[in-house]
């Protein structure tokens, strides 16, 4: 899609005058936009829903127009308060610091959301090693947020951030351990050709999807989204007893800013770990009705990307809802000694079996 946008302002009997970083500057703001700005618009819905206090509308009894009425008042205020906080309440220097952080860190979210494809069309940049640069993406979230360690002012939080650390290479360490398995059994990390190993069918009528591939990766894929419901339990959780909860470092009533930009990066880390399971296991946009590439039209393949992406996050939401709470200790501890293990065990397994070949 970026190719294609430089292609065109190549040409261009305007933009084809300028030099050619500028051209693909515009090219990069032209694609990066639109994604700016849904993100943007279902992360302040996120955090709408996740932080309004006093601003809940009482629907009982009331015409459902007029409850969507309220209902936008009720998001307009609370941006209208959260902005004039922002504007009262002066940061500290290490409270900047650590905006400052976290803002880099999304950037750098940003940055990967251009590598990821959602259709035939919106590929984005296409390169030959998308899964090692989606490596040092997760490894780089990691790293930045040991350093808040360094800003943050109160014990409370040195301690949070201390065990959400170790919670975060656990991250690292399972997703990596999956993208090497990948790596080996088809010796290529592209998501070019990710996708396409995922097209045609099994017996005709089984999508060719890389859970559906072999057992290991089956279980390889059940693996990694288990601990991804895990880690929405605890990067999304609000108002719950546990002692690790992310939206307690730091107090909106007192650092708004800070809340806002900490929870954009926590909300992008999250999108990007979702839509990765779904490009490697689950056929990126590819239709389970027609499983190839060159043939289902743009709008089809944005909208069964989109339909992966609604029921990935419903089966989460739903999931969370029917399992209990975790301390820190049960999830470092469920992590460490079976999910990580199981990903090295069926990496070890894909190594023997693909040098057996």
């Amino acid at each position: 899609m970026i190719q294609e946008y430089i292609l065109r302002l190549q040409q261009s009997s305007f933009f084809g005058k300028f030099p050619n970083f500028m051209i693909q500057l515009f090219a990069c703001l032209m694609y990066f936009t639109p994604l700016i700005v849904i993100f943007l618009i279902l992360f302040s819905i996120f955090f709408y829903y996740q932080y309004r206090s006093s601003n809940k509308v009482t629907r009982s009894g009331q015409p459902k127009l007029w409850q969507l009425k309220m209902l936008l008042v009720s998001y307009v205020q609370f941006y209208t308060d959260l902005i004039s906080s922002m504007h009262h309440n002066k940061l500290s220097a290490s409270a900047k610091n650590l905006a400052g952080l976290f803002g880099i860190l999304l950037i750098f979210n940003f940055a990967g959301f251009s590598i990821l494809p959602m259709s035939n069309r919106f590929f984005g940049f296409q390169t030959e090693n998308d899964l090692l640069f989606i490596i040092v993406l997760l490894l780089a979230n990691i790293t930045g947020f040991s350093l808040s360690l360094y800003f943050a002012e109160e014990p409370e939080s040195r301690f949070s951030i201390t065990y959400q650390s170790q919670l975060l290479l656990l991250v690292f360490l399972v997703l990596t351990a999956a993208f090497t398995t990948i790596l080996v059994y088809f010796k290529y990390n592209n998501f070019t050709s990710i996708i396409s190993t995922q097209a045609n069918y099994f017996g005709g009528f089984i999508p060719r999807w890389m859970i559906f591939i072999s057992p290991l990766h089956l279980i390889n894929g059940i693996s990694c989204y288990l601990f991804i419901i895990i880690l929405t339990q605890i990067l999304l959780q609000y108002n719950r007893p546990i002692p690790i909860d992310f939206t307690s470092i730091f107090s909106l009533s007192k650092k708004p800013l800070l809340v806002f930009i900490q929870a954009s990066w926590k909300f992008s880390l999250m999108i990007i770990i979702s839509l990765i399971w779904i490009i490697l296991y689950s056929g990126a946009f590819l239709s389970p009705f027609d499983n190839t590439i060159n043939l289902a039209s743009t709008t089809g393949q944005l909208f069964w990307f989109l339909l992966k992406v609604i029921i990935f996050w419903s089966i989460i939401v739903i999931v969370n809802r029917k399992i209990p709470d975790l301390i820190s200790e049960q999830i470092l501890k469920l992590g460490y000694w079976y999910i990580l293990p199981t990903q090295m065990v069926l990496l070890m397994l894909t190594v023997i079996i693909k040098f057996s070949s």
